[in-house]
């Protein structure tokens, strides 16, 4: 099953959603480890470090489009649509809203370098911890 098609189905049935969250969190829980993911900072609210990637829609959308082989107009509105159903579907199964990430321990700008860029960043807010 693709992925655009995973996330359909989530919309209509929140046991998708709930099942891979809840997986997530005793992950989390089993030890050290790294979790990435789109609620990882609102989920893990004991995780040592959170780190939030940002980046503006039309860089994502470049992203996007180069990784699937779209237009950066196709990906920019799939992006927009899917961010919007993402947007409220967490907030009605959680009551978060992801575009409040003020509570992180670091947003790293992406568009600032490339992915050794993003790396440093974090690795020296842990040496810092």
């Amino acid at each position: 099953m693709d992925f655009e098609k995973l996330c359909l189905l989530a919309e209509n049935d929140d046991k998708y959603d709930l099942f891979v969250d809840q997986r997530q969190v005793e992950l989390a829980a089993s030890g050290q480890c790294i979790m990435a993911s789109r609620l990882a900072i609102w989920l893990l609210k004991n995780a040592e470090l959170k780190v939030y990637l940002e980046a503006s829609p039309q860089v994502r959308a470049g992203r996007i489009a180069g990784r699937e082989g779209l237009t950066v107009d196709q990906a920019l509105k799939a992006m927009v649509k899917r961010d919007n159903r993402d947007h409220q579907r967490y907030m009605r199964l959680y009551g978060i809203d992801i575009d409040r990430y003020d509570f992180v321990d670091l947003i790293v700008d992406t568009e600032k370098g490339d992915q050794f860029h993003v790396v440093d960043q974090i690795i020296k807010k842990v040496k810092n911890l």
